[in-house]
């Protein structure tokens, strides 16, 4: 789980929180999660190691808390596809699972340090799936200078990074 804690998502982090105890609750036995939070760029961290113990993964998700920053979604999910793609229990092709990052923000990246570009090269070479849940209703819809407003841009962000990784 990579879950935006900015203020933007201030008014809607008790969802957030409870879309992200659903999931858990949905893993399978065998299941790892990871969570990470993240604001800005210098503000991406691991709050919960790989582990496939459902209490640390709702105690986690129940310590989340919103802070300022400009959001960094594109540095976010670059730094927790590093850190999927190091994961691995077995380097037998039959043991490889599926490699999936659910991404919980309303898709307005005001601040990454990586391009889109390099972010889909790396998920393309990590063969990691986007599974995005976009909480995009608060962002302006007043069209900026190119004319697209910032709703409009998160969701085609958003779109892409999961119809171009098989996630959804």
């Amino acid at each position: 789980l990579v879950i935006d804690n900015s203020r933007s998502l201030r008014s809607q982090l008790t969802k957030v929180i409870d879309a992200g105890k659903i999931l858990v609750s949905a893993n399978k036995e065998k299941d790892v999660s990871t969570i990470f939070r993240f604001v800005s760029a210098n503000k991406i961290e691991l709050v919960q190691d790989f582990t496939s113990n459902k209490n640390s993964l709702n105690n986690a998700l129940d310590n989340l808390f919103v802070e300022g920053g400009q959001t960094a979604i594109i540095d976010a999910v670059y730094q927790a596809t590093q850190k999927v793609e190091q994961y691995q229990n077995s380097k037998k092709p039959e043991d490889v699972k599926v490699r999936a990052l659910i991404l919980v923000s309303d898709g307005d990246d005001r601040s990454s340090t990586k391009t889109e570009q390099e972010l889909f090269q790396l998920l393309r070479a990590a063969n990691v799936q986007i599974y995005a849940i976009g909480f995009t209703n608060n962002l302006t819809t007043e069209p900026d200078a190119t004319g697209v407003s910032r709703q409009e841009k998160a969701k085609t962000f958003l779109t892409r990074l999961s119809t171009e990784t098989g996630g959804k």
